[in-house]
């Protein structure tokens, strides 16, 4: 049975982090890929059984593999 997806009212206050299935979404990834690919070059905040990875390590990460393309010809 799929999981349904929680709806939560709008929020005021920006968050700092994510959680793995969040951060993979925001990247437009599985979460396997990010698993593979991302989670190992990004800090990540453990507390208890929960980890959450800093929005601003997420971007940090994005711009460094941005900067990696081959100039367009």
């Amino acid at each position: 049975m799929p999981r349904a997806k929680r709806t939560t009212a709008p929020r005021s206050v920006p968050r700092l982090s994510l959680t793995k299935g969040e951060a993979a979404e925001e990247l437009g990834m599985s979460i396997s890929h990010f698993e593979r690919h991302v989670q190992a070059h990004i800090a990540c905040v453990y507390s208890g059984s929960l980890r959450l990875f800093p929005i601003r390590a997420l971007d940090r990460w994005l711009d460094e593999q941005a900067k990696r393309l081959p100039p367009a010809a």
